[in-house]
């Protein structure tokens, strides 16, 4: 937000953006929760299960291996 809203910009500005930003997040899980709710999902996620949390399960630990070796 602190990009997009110049320092002369009205007062008003900041919270359209606030209220767009909202509407749009409440849009968009609304959209994810439908969308993983259906019987299609389900069977294909259950079918890539594995693969899913293997993947997952190497990026985190490469990630928790790589703070762990960071320097301050």
């Amino acid at each position: 937000m602190s990009l997009g809203v110049r320092p002369d910009a009205p007062s008003h500005t900041i919270l359209i953006m606030m209220g767009g930003c909202a509407i749009m997040a409440i849009a968009v899980n609304v959209g994810y929760a439908i969308a993983f709710s259906t019987r299609i999902m389900g069977c294909a996620y259950q079918h890539s299960r594995r693969w899913i949390e293997g993947v997952l399960a190497a990026i985190f630990g490469v990630a928790g291996i790589r703070m762990l070796l960071s320097r301050p």
